[in-house]
């Protein structure tokens, strides 16, 4: 016996349909159905089925249950119990899992959802099969019967639930690009499920078509606000800030068919990206600078690498020094545990989430101990480290963070507190290694302790020397099976040894030498068509800039002036954003990820993601770019007040958001003019966040403006009242005056 109620409803025996009767006769079994296993009373079934009309339809009932019994079961004998039993006052109908598709369903997609992580393509198939089961809809004459509406809904959801577990299983197995078809389908007839939006924009960028990915998120955040008011889900937006950004999470990158054509070698130079630590294995020219490193770790205390911006600072470290302590150069070292940080807006924050990421094993947080004043890093340190000979190294890139930040001056003066009570503990427990531009070591000194440790401690980086830029350039390339036209090296070299900082330049003019190699051979004739050291770089963002439509123009400009900040003594720095920041400025979303993509394609621009939150971020790839490129270079001449303005405007929405919306926080009747007028005028459009932060400053401005006038209005009334009850007072006091001199 089989029971079938995912579409119309029947039931078979034998492979062949049973005949239940009348509609009404039918619609006793489908609300037992329904029940199934359960007593249903008698009275509850004529309630149900009859209503306010259920008098007299007792012997209906009977007679209908008698026929259904015959029917489910015509070899039934007599005195053997039935399928349809009659239990107390009601009836109950005995069915097994396996016999009716509802439960086969259910248990499908439990057994599906079970193995999803462990075996995709099995889950695949359970699910499959699991949906397969689906004529139509749950009980499908009765589906706008009252006694089914529940069921068929839950049923109805628990379907669209399975669907989306299937296509994400199908996701996992690699067959996302074959389902959009499917889920296009799937969004016209279900256009709220966000999860439909979410794997069809996954498929299509996956398939090469971004921008129709972002248009089809795009379209359902207009259709949530009109519909529903609210806005698409954080999973939703984050995966728009993928798309938007290439993240390799969701796909790798593919090159460009310039960068793809006749490569079989991977192009082992970085172009203006730092080395990190994967990359010490193709990290050449720098032996003597990482050997006085590890001279001055072992000796502990604070080390500062100074240098100019481009020097190679962070690349030192975290392909070099890094990598070397891990190779146990120093007894015990490769033991030591490693935090690394860059101190954003939130240095402590910062810290906190470098040491739990360098303790894996150690849950929680150490946010307790960082906040015991200046001793809190070696409070943590304490606790962190496992035992009383182990030692942890805190490195601290990009330290002028701390001034070219809005970090608030308390706390940037309490971290660098930090650093030099843990740098001065007599234990010894913590080694500091800091990089530190070398224009920004005159705003450490105003921290005096820190200052003093800071010039004790540093290492200044110097300009590689011919011998070591040779290594730099050749042995890379020679693992790689390539070699340089003799020319060509003497060349790159004198170019280089006329620049200070530019280390960046070289390795992005070795990349593009890589790739437009001839065969195995890296030319001068490519070198001079690239413009040379000095024109590398420059030419590349500028012929990229060239090829871009009017509308990407236009998005350009507002990125790059997006990832620049410039400080008060006119110094340029570049600037990691929030995806989120972008993706919401108010500029073709299709044309900002584009310029995205070609400027990342080669190298110009550099992806990660926020250590605190998690959420994707971009920035210039290097500060090099600022200058070489010419035209960014006039574009921030231009827009430097701009960006000042805009820096403030930043802080005081971050402030905002930090201190959950509140009203205090917003912007004040003079600032929200300032800055109204600042906006109209700035070369910077703004973002959704920027927008709705100026729209709430104006409705408190005007709330508080009505809520004057109402006050205003009061002490009017309340004067006048005044003033007339004196009138009175002053009428009564000359009547009575005058009754008492007449009496």
């Amino acid at each position: 016996m089989e029971f079938l109620a995912l579409g119309p409803v029947a039931v078979l025996r034998d492979g062949s349909k049973v005949d239940l009767g009348s509609p009404q006769q039918k619609s006793v079994l489908v609300l037992l159905l329904v029940h199934r296993n359960q007593t249903v009373a008698t009275d509850r079934i004529l309630h149900e089925l009859w209503g306010d009309d259920s008098d007299g339809k007792l012997n209906a009932l009977r007679v209908y249950v008698s026929r259904l019994r015959t029917a489910l079961d015509p070899e039934r004998g007599r005195g053997e119990p039935s399928i349809l039993e009659t239990v107390d006052s009601g009836y109950r109908l005995a069915v097994e899992p396996e016999q009716l598709d509802i439960d086969r369903f259910t248990a499908g997609v439990s057994n599906g959802r079970a193995v999803m992580s462990s075996d995709p393509e099995e889950a695949s198939r359970i699910l499959h099969s699991a949906l397969a089961l689906w004529r139509g809809h749950a009980f499908e004459e009765y589906r706008d019967a009252d006694f089914v509406r529940f069921e068929s809904t839950r049923l109805a959801d628990l379907r669209i639930d399975a669907l989306e577990d299937r296509i994400s299983a199908d996701f996992a197995c690699g067959r996302d690009v074959d389902l959009i078809s499917e889920l296009e389908g799937l969004r016209h007839e279900h256009p709220l499920r966000e999860r439909f939006v979410e794997h069809q924009a996954l498929a299509l960028y996956r398939s090469g078509r971004p921008a129709e990915a972002l248009r089809s998120i795009e379209r359902f955040r207009r259709h949530v606000g009109e519909e529903l008011g609210i806005d698409p889900s954080p999973r939703l937006l984050r995966l728009e800030e993928r798309v938007l950004l290439h993240d390799e999470e969701i796909q790798p990158r593919r090159a460009t068919p310039e960068l793809a054509s006749n490569r079989s070698a991977t192009n082992p130079f970085l172009g203006l990206r730092s080395f990190g630590t994967d990359d010490a294995s193709r990290f050449f020219g720098r032996e003597t600078l990482i050997a006085e490193m590890g001279q001055n770790v072992q000796s502990g205390g604070l080390v500062a690498l100074v240098g100019a911006s481009g020097s190679g600072k962070s690349s030192a470290i975290h392909a070099g020094l890094i990598p070397m302590l891990a190779k146990n150069a120093l007894e015990g070292s490769d033991q030591w545990l490693i935090a690394s940080m860059v101190p954003g807006t939130q240095p402590f924050a910062e810290l906190d989430a470098a040491l739990v990421h360098a303790a894996s094993d150690t849950p929680g947080s150490f946010a307790e101990y960082l906040r015991s004043g200046d001793e809190g890093l070696v409070a943590a340190a304490h606790h962190l480290l496992p035992d009383n000979e182990s030692n942890l190294l805190l490195i601290i890139d990009q330290l002028e963070e701390l001034f070219t930040l809005d970090v608030e001056p308390t706390e940037r003066d309490r971290f660098l507190a930090n650093i030099v009570t843990a740098a001065d503990d007599s234990q010894q427990r913590v080694t500091v290694v800091v990089a530190v531009r070398s224009d920004f070591c005159a705003r450490h000194r105003s921290h005096p302790a820190f200052g003093s440790r800071l010039d004790a401690g540093s290492i200044a980086v110097a300009p590689l020397s011919a011998e070591e830029l040779e290594a730099a350039a050749l042995r890379p390339a020679h693992e790689q099976g390539v070699d340089f036209e003799p020319a060509l090296l003497g060349r790159l070299i004198a170019d280089f040894d006329r620049q200070p900082g530019a280390l960046p330049l070289f390795q992005y003019a070795l990349t593009e030498l890589f790739d437009k190699r001839t065969n195995t051979m890296l030319t001068a004739a490519s070198y001079k068509e690239m413009g040379g050291l000095d024109g590398a770089l420059g030419r590349r963002a500028e012929r990229l800039f060239d090829d871009l439509d009017d509308r990407q123009k236009f998005a350009a400009k507002q990125l790059f002036l997006r990832l620049v900040m410039i400080g008060d003594s006119g110094q340029r720095s570049r600037r990691r954003v929030p995806a989120r920041e972008i993706v919401s400025v108010s500029v073709d979303t299709v044309a900002m990820q584009d310029v995205i993509g070609k400027f990342g394609e080669h190298r110009l621009l550099s992806f990660d993601s926020d250590r605190l939150t998690g959420a994707p971020t971009v920035e210039v790839a290097h500060e090099a770019l600022l200058s070489a490129w010419h035209r960014l270079d006039e574009w921030l001449d231009e827009s430097s007040d701009d960006l000042r303005r805009h820096w403030a405007f930043t802080v005081a929405l971050r402030e905002w958001e930090l201190g959950g919306r509140q009203p205090g926080y917003l912007f004040t009747a003079a600032r929200l003019a300032e800055f109204s007028e600042h906006t109209r005028t700035s070369a910077l459009v703004l973002n959704a966040a920027e927008f709705e932060f100026l729209s709430a400053s104006m409705a408190n401005v005007e709330e508080e403006h009505e809520v004057s006038e109402r006050q205003q209005h009061n002490q009017t009334t309340t004067r006048k009242r005044l003033v007339g009850l004196i009138t009175v007072l002053g009428v009564a006091l000359v009547v009575a005056g005058v009754l008492l001199l007449s009496s």
